[in-house]
């Protein structure tokens, strides 16, 4: 497992552009140290391997530098190998393929931070679900750097949306929702509480739609 990549202690990115524009392209392909996030079958958000559940309306900061991409190969519940770097470098070939796995899949990821307990998490996905969310995430955060906004860390709720397969019946799916953006700053110098009331509050959440994307903003 690699290290989390840290928020930016003064504000800064290196290499804004190239980190745009490989986050925009994340789109159209489409634990380390810390917690990882994921999503149950049932469609439930949970945290690390005593599975605790996401409070609704948590929020969670996303670190523009922490998308990654690598590989991953499966075995019948376990991962059996895995790589993972950064999305500016590219994604070294899969190695050869350890005993029992079912193959190599394509991974994206990302770094994010729980704004209620502080914990710095991460999500990866093989799925194509999973894949498209992170991808959407990355595109709208690519645009905002390759904009020059320094207003780029996005600030999500979690979700789920579902669709029904013809062999596994219903399949559920990751939905981020970007509630608001703030500084790399004011996640990097702030206590969370502080850092939350950096950005423009987002309205009232009205009730959910049936329907959901796999990204959406709050206007």
């Amino acid at each position: 497992m690699s290290n989390l990549i840290p928020f930016g202690g003064n504000g800064a990115l290196a290499n804004p552009g190239k980190l745009a524009s490989a986050l925009q392209n994340v789109a159209r392909e489409s634990a380390p140290n810390g917690l990882f996030l994921r999503m149950g079958k049932d469609g439930v958000w949970i945290i690390g391997i005593e599975m605790e559940p996401v409070e609704d309306g948590a929020e969670f900061a996303v670190n523009p530098a922490g998308f990654g991409h690598g590989w991953i190969a499966w075995g019948k519940a376990e991962r059996l190998g895995e790589s993972f770097v950064p999305l500016t470098d590219i994604v070294p070939a899969p190695g050869a393929l350890p005993d029992g796995a079912r193959g190599w899949e394509q991974q994206f990821g990302m770094h994010l931070r729980d704004f209620d307990t502080q914990a710095d998490l991460v999500f990866r996905s093989s799925s194509v679900g999973g894949k498209r969310a992170i991808g959407a995430l990355a595109k709208e955060v690519g645009a905002r750097l390759a904009d020059g906004d320094d207003k780029n860390v996005a600030i999500i709720t979690l979700d789920n949306d579902s669709y029904k397969h013809k062999e596994f019946g219903k399949i559920y799916v990751p939905v981020f929702t970007i509630e608001r953006w703030v500084t790399t700053d004011s996640i990097s110098n702030q206590a969370p509480a502080a850092a939350a009331k950096a950005g423009n509050k987002a309205p009232p959440k009205a009730q959910k739609p049936k329907a959901k994307p796999a990204t959406r903003a709050r206007r």
